[in-house]
């Protein structure tokens, strides 16, 4: 199998389903423990029918909670162009852009781009308001613009109104907020609805993922004056020390005035009857890759804004190429 790889070392400090394959347990606490991992995530993409195909691949954020200290690409077969690390203008997400001309698939059915992070993860705590000026991705301004996914209706806002009933400061606001959909949701994936990240159907079928746990909780924070950021990223199972992860994790972050970005994770707590423990701290057993919804790439993809980003997403010919698959591994070192 030919490869090329790329190399990058020393960069700057910045669920789920299917078939898994785990590695020994070890003991870990991640309330309280930073980790350093390698993780590899792979993109297969597929023969398209027409064009070139553009390919995004999502990379990790990089912030007081996370460093990429290294990371590799691998492709098979190899590619003519190496990846490029592009950022989006709106929230500051990096991601590896590829461009793969037609030719690269003449005697391929598929090309598999497999990238390899060392990677450092720390418990996140409240963001303070001094970091605000330095990053304008964090100005809660940007998280109460119109959003085309972040769809509210008239119940919401009762709920939301009835939630914060009494608060005094807006810790007290979000804790109302939080504790609302933490009694109100179910974490529950039958059927369909589930995993959009829609407000409304969340509210009404009172179930769901992540994803829905927290759209919900942004979209009540929205009706209220509480800005929200939507983040995501792959779960990383604290008692193991390697393995396949069949699909991702999302998180919020909630602005109090008097003190910065508040971290929340309603759905975690609910899955493990931990109401308190997930509120104003998150764990580090994530690797976290991208914040916002109704996302423009860079550079800037043809289809409409991306509701998240945590999968690859591809264009061929212009148009969403459906042809791709994931892959996420971890390895604690």
């Amino acid at each position: 199998m030919k490869t090329t790889a790329l190399f990058l070392i020393g960069l700057s400090a910045a669920v789920l389903g299917g078939p898994c394959s785990w590695g020994a347990p070890t003991p870990f606490d991640a309330f309280m423990n930073s980790q350093r991992l390698e993780f590899t995530y792979q993109a297969t993409v597929e023969k398209p029918s027409v064009g070139e195909v553009r390919l995004w691949v999502p990379f990790p954020i990089e912030d007081s909670e996370q460093r990429v200290i290294s990371y590799k690409i691998k492709t098979s077969p190899a590619i003519q162009q190496a990846g490029q690390v592009t950022t989006e203008k709106a929230y500051g997400n990096k991601m590896l852009y590829f461009v793969l001309p037609a030719k690269e698939f003449v005697d391929h059915q598929s090309v598999q781009i497999e990238v390899t992070y060392q990677l450092e993860r720390h418990p996140g705590k409240t963001t303070k308001l001094g970091q605000l000026e330095k990053k304008p991705a964090l100005s809660p301004d940007l998280y109460m613009q119109e959003n085309p996914w972040l769809k509210s209706n008239e119940t919401i806002r009762e709920m939301a109104m009835k939630a914060i009933a009494g608060a005094n400061s807006d810790q007290e606001k979000i804790r109302g907020l939080y504790d609302h959909v933490y009694d109100l949701m179910t974490y529950n994936k039958d059927g369909k609805g589930w995993g959009r990240g829609d407000p409304v159907w969340a509210c009404t079928a009172k179930r769901g993922n992540c994803t829905d746990f927290h759209s919900l909780l942004i979209a009540m924070g929205r009706q209220v004056g509480v800005a929200g950021r939507f983040e995501i990223g792959v779960p990383i199972p604290s008692h193991l020390t390697e393995g396949e992860i069949p699909g991702y994790h999302c998180w919020a972050r909630m602005y109090d005035r008097d003190h910065g970005w508040l971290p929340v994770d309603a759905s975690e707590a609910k899955k493990a009857g931990a109401r308190d423990k997930y509120f104003g701290l998150i764990p580090s057993d994530r690797v976290a890759f991208s914040v916002g919804r109704n996302l423009t790439l860079e550079p800037p993809q043809a289809g409409g804004g991306l509701n998240f980003f945590i999968y690859p997403y591809a264009e061929a010919g212009g148009v969403p190429h459906t042809g791709l698959q994931q892959k996420f591994s971890f390895r604690r070192l």
